[in-house]
């Protein structure tokens, strides 16, 4: 090759890693009894992530899962907007291998851990205490369970269910008919909707879900959400509106997955900053510089909340913490950040007063 000046240009490539994935926050698992009396073999897998009704189906015919199983899937696929997949998982309870619903949980965890919103297909309270007691010790999934006890619609919780009174991450769905999958209907019309887009409110319309046996009173719908707990009635022309999407605390979802949202996509900026840094051969430095660029990325997530509905707008507020020697010898930057959550409004009020005489309009 003949010679030219061009080897005094020097180029160097580094190619940035890929951001850290994000939890799967649009997704629903469906925990489900494999026994004699209820096979869900699925195939011999511990879960399946179907994608569409149509898979669901297929796996039905195939003897793979049952009918309860098919019947939760479709109500979920059922909803607008639709959700792209839903995972199944199974629960060995038959005499082979004895498992509880959270130790099948765990079982399923430990295969694939992309899912936000947890239901069952059993309605036992021993069950759902089960589950809620491992999803508020794990602190990173929400639990809706379905109930029919007729003493939800009394003064106080059902004592199979009173335990869990304090449990943050865990809902209840009354439906006086077991066999209706009402709970995984709900959570799949609330989860659909990206939380990095929308912060959506979890009272609403739920499509594919038989309405009551028998009709709830007023006096019985005050009882229920008096209790902490979700009912589906009609609400103008929704035939099915679940409300007041609460906890058991009282607490509405859409601030526990707020919450969950922020610190996991939180996780994923830092992470994603500090891989470029490192690709770079920069330190993110423990110093002004460094506070700088971290401070950026909160700042940018506490406005992307803003604009999601997630706080409201102008009410949040991010500093970084003064470096101390500690933080020095630590290699650490702390930040502290604030915001205000944006409520969904469930009630309204007016005051009118019909009078006789004039009407002054001030200007």
């Amino acid at each position: 090759m003949s010679a030219t000046h061009e080897n005094t240009i020097v180029v160097n490539i580094s190619i940035v890693p890929n951001p850290v994935p994000q939890d799967s926050f649009g997704r629903v698992l469906l925990l489900v009894n494999e026994d004699a009396t209820s096979p869900n073999s699925l195939n011999g897998n511990r879960t399946v992530l179907y994608q569409s009704p149509e898979a669901a189906v297929a796996d039905n015919t195939a003897g793979y899962i049952n009918a309860t199983t098919l019947a939760s899937l479709q109500a979920l696929f059922a909803q607008t907007p639709r959700p792209s997949s839903v995972r199944v998982g199974k629960v060995q309870t038959g005499a082979v291998e004895l498992e509880t619903y959270a130790a099948g949980l765990a079982a399923v965890e430990a295969v694939a851990a992309d899912f936000y919103a947890i239901v069952i297909d059993s309605r036992a309270d021993a069950d759902i205490v089960s589950v809620s007691n491992a999803v508020q010790t794990g602190g990173k999934y929400v639990f809706i369970a379905q109930s029919d006890d007729a003493d939800l619609k009394t003064a106080s919780l059902p004592a199979g269910l009173a335990s869990l009174a304090s449990n943050t991450r865990t809902a209840v769905l009354y439906h006086d008919t077991d066999t209706v999958p009402a709970d995984i209907a709900w959570v799949a019309s609330r989860v659909v909707f990206d939380p990095n887009l929308a912060s959506a409110p979890w009272d609403g319309p739920v499509a594919d879900v038989t309405a009551h046996a028998t009709a709830v009173t007023a006096a019985e719908r005050d009882a229920i959400v008096g209790n902490n707990v979700n009912v589906g009635l009609p609400y103008s022309t929704a035939t099915y509106f679940v409300s007041p999407g609460v906890s058991l605390t009282g607490r509405p979802l859409y601030e526990t997955l707020t919450a969950d949202w922020f610190r996991a996509e939180l996780t994923a900026r830092i992470a994603a900053l500090r891989l470029r840094y490192t690709a770079r051969g920069r330190k993110l430095q423990v110093g002004p510089t460094g506070q700088a660029a971290v401070l950026g990325e909160l700042e940018g997530l506490l406005t992307l909340g803003e604009e999601a509905g997630h706080f409201l707008a102008g009410q949040t507020t991010a500093t970084a913490e003064a470096i101390t020697d500690a933080d020095r010898t630590a290699r650490r930057l702390r930040f502290s950040a604030a915001a205000q959550s944006a409520q969904s409004a469930v009630n309204f009020e007016f005051n009118l007063i019909v009078q006789n005489t004039p009407v002054v309009v001030e200007a």
